[in-house]
C-alpha cells in the first residue's frame, strides 16, 4: 500500500489571526501520514491540500483547528484552509492532518506548528540634523521586541496635525527624509519586517521632531496708502500665508523714516494685523505735510524679505506760532515798521497771516484810543507791513497768525510804542487885544495841543 506525506512548507497568509500549513494529505488507505515542524508568523491561515480523486467536504481534519474554506483545483487537488483563531505564541504545538475518504481515514504524524512574533523596535529612532525640508534619521532599531531575523527595514512618517503619512524601504541605519513641509512637527517610526508573509511588525515607538523654517519666499506685496492725515497714515497690503512666510514663527515690521529737523529720523513698528483678509496698519504721531518713506518687512527665523518701498506726504495742518524772538518793531512818532519770520513748522504751505493791532495805552491820559485799532492781511510770502496814522506816545499790541490750507495757527502777542511828538500850538489870527494900556497888553492865549504826552508848560515870547 503506498503512502505519500504532506508537503512541510508553512506560509504567512496576511491580515487574519490564523496559523497556515501548506502540506500534501495523500491516502487511500486508513494509515498514517507524515508531517514535519512548521514555522509561522503570528495571524496566519493554516493551508492543508490533498491528492484525492473523491473527497468529503468534512473528509479532511486538522486537530483543533475547524475548517474555514475548501477549494478544489481539479479531481487530483484541493486545498483546505483551516482557523487557528487570535493566533498567539501559546497557540504554538502540535498539529496533525486526518483525511476520510471512501476507503477509509488517514492520520498524520504531528507537526509542530512555530508561531513568530514580528518584530517591533524598543526605542524610537533618532534626531541626527534637521533642516526646513529635511530630517536625516538613526534608525536605532538593533533592540526588538519580536523574533528576528530582519529582512526589511522601513521608515513610516506622518505630520502631528492631519492624516498625511509615507512609508519609506531604508536600506541602512541612517536615512534622510526629504521633501518635507518647513516647521512642520513629523512623527516618525521604524517597521521591521522578518521573514515570511506577514511578517511586518507594528511601527516602533514615534519621535517627533519639527523642521526648520525655511527663507520666506518672497516680501509683502502691494504695500499702499488709505488713507492719508496731517499726523498719521494708514497703509495695507496683500495677505499672505505660510506658503509665502515658510515658518509658523514670523513678524512683520512697518519701517519708515523721514526728515525732521535737517536730520533723518528712522523708525520701526512691529505689525499684528497679519492674519486678517484685509491687512492694515496705522503709523501715528507723524509731522504734518512731511514725506514718510515706508516698507514692509517680512522675518522669521531663517531670513527676512522687504516689500516694495513706496513714499507718501502728510496732510498739511495748521501751522506753528510765529516765532516771537523774530519779531522787530521800528517805530516813529505815528508809524511802525513791523517784520516777522515764518512759524518754524509751517505743517504746509503759509498762505496768509493776519496781524491785529490795538492801541492799549499812551502817555497822553487825555488821548482817546477806542479808534486806535484794526486788521491787516499779507500774502504768506510777505512778512512785513508798516502801521501810519498811530498816535505819538501810544503803545500798541500787535497779534500775528499764520495760515495754511487748515487755517490759523496760534496767535503771537508783542507790542510796541511810538515816539512822543512835541506839542503843536493852534494857528492865530490878528486879533484885537483885549485890553491895552501904556505899559501892558492883555491878550486871549490858546494852549498847545499835546502829541502824546501832556504839555508841562508853555514858553511865551
Amino acid at each position: 500500500m503506498e503512502h505519500k506525506t504532506l508537503m512541510d512548507v508553512f506560509e504567512y497568509w496576511s491580515s487574519k489571526l490564523l496559523g497556515m500549513i501548506d502540506g500534501l494529505c495523500v491516502n487511500e488507505v486508513t494509515e498514517e501520514i507524515a508531517m514535519d515542524k512548521f514555522e509561522i508568523n503570528l495571524n496566519m491561515e493554516l493551508n492543508v491540500s490533498s491528492n484525492e480523486k473523491r473527497m468529503e467536504k468534512d473528509g479532511l481534519l486538522v486537530q483543533d483547528a475547524p475548517l474555514k474554506d475548501m477549494k478544489i483545483f481539479n479531481d487530483r487537488r484541493f486545498v483546505a484552509s483551516f482557523s487557528v483563531v487570535n493566533a498567539t505564541k501559546r497557540d504554538a504545538g502540535n498539529y496533525r492532518c486526518m483525511i476520510r475518504t471512501e476507503g477509509g481515514v488517514g492520520v498524520s504524524n504531528y507537526a509542530e506548528l512555530i508561531i513568530k512574533e514580528p518584530p517591533v523596535p524598543i526605542a524610537p529612532p533618532q534626531l541626527s540634523s534637521v533642516g526646513a525640508t529635511y530630517l536625516w534619521i538613526q534608525l536605532n532599531a538593533n533592540s526588538i521586541n519580536g523574533d528576528g531575523p530582519i529582512i526589511v527595514r522601513q521608515i513610516e512618517y506622518r505630520t502631528s496635525s492631519g492624516s498625511w503619512y509615507d512609508i519609506q524601504p531604508v536600506d541602512s541605519t541612517k536615512y534622510k527624509i526629504g521633501h518635507l513641509d518647513p516647521d512642520t512637527e513629523y512623527e516618525i517610526s521604524v517597521l521591521l519586517t522578518r521573514p515570511g508573509e506577514g511578517g511586518t511588525g507594528s511601527p516602533g515607538p514615534a519621535l517627533k521632531t519639527r523642521t526648520k523654517c525655511a527663507d520666506p519666499v518672497h516680501g509683502p506685496r502691494k504695500l499702499e496708502v488709505v488713507d492719508i492725515k496731517s499726523w498719521q497714515i494708514t497703509i495695507t497690503w496683500e495677505p499672505f500665508g505660510y506658503n509665502v512666510t515658510r515658518c509658523h514663527r514670523y513678524n512683520l515690521t512697518v519701517h519708515y523714516r523721514y526728515q525732521a529737523g535737517g536730520q533723518e529720523q528712522v523708525r520701526e513698528e512691529v505689525s499684528w494685523d497679519t492674519d486678517s483678509s484685509h491687512p492694515q496698519h496705522t503709523i501715528t504721531n507723524l509731522s504734518p505735510y512731511t514725506n514718510i518713506s515706508v516698507k514692509l518687512v517680512l522675518m522669521n527665523p531663517e531670513g527676512r524679505k522687504e516689500s516694495q518701498e513706496i513714499v507718501v506726504q502728510t496732510d498739511e495742518d495748521v501751522p506753528s506760532a510765529v516765532p516771537l524772538e523774530s519779531i522787530q518793531g521800528n517805530a516813529f512818532e505815528e508809524k511802525i515798521f513791523l517784520q516777522w519770520k515764518e512759524p518754524v513748522q509751517t505743517y504746509g504751505v503759509i498762505t496768509l497771516y493776519e496781524v491785529t493791532y490795538k492801541a492799549v495805552s499812551s502817555f497822553d491820559p487825555e488821548i482817546d484810543l477806542s479808534n486806535q485799532s484794526g486788521r491787516v492781511l499779507k500774502h504768506g510770502n510777505e512778512t512785513h507791513y508798516l502801521f501810519f496814522g498811530l498816535y505819538p506816545g501810544t503803545t500798541y499790541s500787535f497779534t500775528i497768525r499764520a495760515s495754511t490750507a487748515k487755517g490759523f495757527g496760534p496767535p503771537v502777542i508783542s507790542q510796541f510804542t511810538t515816539k512822543i511828538s512835541a506839542p503843536s500850538m493852534p494857528p492865530y489870527e490878528l486879533e484885537i487885544p483885549l485890553n491895552q494900556t501904556d505899559s501892558t497888553v492883555t491878550v486871549l492865549l490858546k494852549p498847545a495841543q499835546s502829541r502824546g504826552a501832556p504839555v508841562r508848560s508853555h514858553n511865551w515870547r
